[in-house]
């Protein structure tokens, strides 16, 4: 679902008020930043301005009505489903919140837009495509649906080139 800024806990509240299975994932980016109204550390929305959710693609309609819901994404006007895998792949970095960040650096080992998997951590049988930051590597998750990736970091030995990226 395509949200309004800043309203996921809002449309997260109201898709389990209905009963809907939903992800919203959020994550800690610095855990010494503290609201000073909730005396908690601040949470990020991981994808901002987008709730996962299951639901019946042919009645959305009442999605559509809760405030803050701005579309049902769709391709050829029809819900666009994500992938189970890259569903899987989210939850499996939430159990890693570590790991998360937001940024894409340079790194030596591997080259950029190489296809990887993780062979040893908490996210072995991930995979994705590398960026670089200094001895450690990012691997990305991409989400074709949003047109947008999440970021792990991750040490460059845990990782099994797939294949190398595409020549320009």
């Amino acid at each position: 679902l395509h949200i309004a800024s800043n309203r996921e806990r809002k449309v997260q509240e109201q898709l389990q008020f209905q009963g809907l299975e939903e992800l919203t994932p959020f994550w800690i980016p610095d855990p010494k930043r503290i609201s000073r109204f909730t005396k908690k550390p601040i949470e990020r929305a991981l994808f901002p301005g987008y709730v996962f959710a299951r639901f019946d693609p042919s009645s959305y309609t009442p999605i559509l009505r809760i405030p803050g819901v701005i579309q049902v994404l769709t391709v050829e006007k029809a819900p666009a489903p994500i992938a189970e895998s890259d569903i899987t792949n989210i939850r499996r970095l939430l159990a890693a919140p570590e790991l998360l960040s937001p940024t894409n650096r340079a790194t030596p080992n591997l080259q950029q837009g190489d296809n990887v998997e993780v062979i040893h951590g908490p996210l072995t049988g991930l995979k994705g495509h590398v960026t670089y930051l200094k001895a450690r590597a990012r691997v990305v998750i991409w989400i074709q649906a949003l047109k947008a990736g999440v970021s792990a970091e991750v040490e460059a030995g845990d990782l099994m080139r797939i294949s190398k990226r595409k020549a320009a």
